[in-house]
């Protein structure tokens, strides 16, 4: 019997620890934000936005919309081989991991890519997995560098700028060095111990190459989900009587990135995203409780339609199941009639 070994094991659990300490923390300062606002300020706030609920709730299935459109993009002419019920069901599973679990993205496309593999085989499936992972960094990155170049007239404070600068920089450089890792074969060939991992790294080597518009297209459509959301807050804004512009837009889009990547552990990004939106509400022309109101608004519309997609993906399941088990029996009789057809060719 193979035991892990000791180091490992330890290394796992500190790994869970500080995992836990810091979603902890994150539920910890969502909470001290609860506190710290008059709740009547915050219900009206609520109530304000709640005007404009069906346009927010009609975004974020755009932005889900735009998921889509860049996993098909990716998959371009091996998407003949994947059932279209079970391309809906990873779409609208991700759509709800993304939000209700821990690491929600990197979940979101680790279920899509085991949901996938069955069709398309286990190497494709995950290139195309990382693929759109890069897209999304990569889109977040090219956001922010555009945010931080705007910041310098609305006085954000430092502590925010370096945040956006620091953010930008490092996503890029895990985008670029991902790349970098599965293009030069002889990178690539330090994973060769490990036969899934280097298939599927050469897959996604292959994408680079050869799907360059693919790229293009799964980067658009991540742009398009980032402008979808920004007009959420811009929306949400409107409705507070705040009318901010065009360059806040971007900027709060931006800073909503950046407390989302430092509230990755924490389902829905609860704490972080709303004490940067507080933290940056002046610059953003928010007062500091419509800044947390605008957030948990958000919260609500992202769990509204996360609950709908996991509802929907039990619904899509159970046509996927029933259609298999009805196109059984018709398979069954198919093949039959191909093997007395050959018999009597015989």
């Amino acid at each position: 019997m193979d035991h892990v070994p000791e180091s490992r094991t330890l290394g796992m659990r500190l790994l869970r620890l500080v995992s836990v300490a810091l979603g902890a923390g994150c539920l910890a300062l969502f909470g001290f934000l609860v506190l710290r606002f008059d709740r009547h300020a915050m219900w009206h706030g609520l109530v304000a936005i709640s005007s404009v609920l069906p346009l927010l709730l009609a975004l974020e299935v755009g932005r889900g919309g735009c998921e889509l459109i860049a996993t098909r993009a990716l998959l371009g002419e091996e998407f003949a081989r994947l059932p279209r019920l079970r391309f809906v069901r990873g779409q609208l599973l991700a759509l709800c991991f993304d939000v209700v679990l821990p690491a929600g993205r990197a979940a979101a496309e680790s279920s899509k890519a085991l949901l996938y593999s069955r069709a398309l085989g286990w190497p494709l499936a995950a290139a195309v997995g990382t693929a759109l992972q890069l897209a999304v960094l990569s889109a977040n990155a090219l956001w922010v560098l555009v945010a931080y170049a705007l910041s310098a007239r609305w006085q954000l404070p430092q502590a925010v700028r370096a945040g956006l600068l620091t953010y930008a920089a490092a996503t890029s450089a895990l985008v670029l060095g991902v790349a970098l890792f599965a293009a030069v074969p002889r990178v690539r060939g330090l994973c060769e111990r490990v036969p899934s991992v280097h298939a599927a790294l050469s897959r996604f080597a292959q994408i680079l190459v050869s799907a360059r518009a693919s790229l293009l297209m799964a980067l658009s459509a991540q742009l398009c989900s980032r402008v979808l959301q920004a007009w959420q807050l811009w929306a949400a804004a409107l409705a507070l009587g705040i009318t901010p512009s065009l360059s806040q837009a971007v900027l709060a889009q931006a800073v909503y990135l950046v407390g989302a990547a430092l509230g990755e552990l924490v389902p829905a990004q609860l704490g972080t995203t709303d004490a940067a939106f507080v933290l940056a509400a002046p610059a953003l022309g928010f007062t500091a409780v419509a800044a947390f109101s605008a957030s948990l608004a958000l919260h609500t519309v992202q769990l509204v339609v996360a609950l709908a997609a996991g509802l929907a993906s039990l619904m899509v399941y159970w046509l996927d199941t029933r259609t298999v088990s009805h196109a059984e029996p018709l398979v069954h009789l198919l093949r039959a009639d191909a093997s007395r057809m050959q018999g009597d060719a015989e």
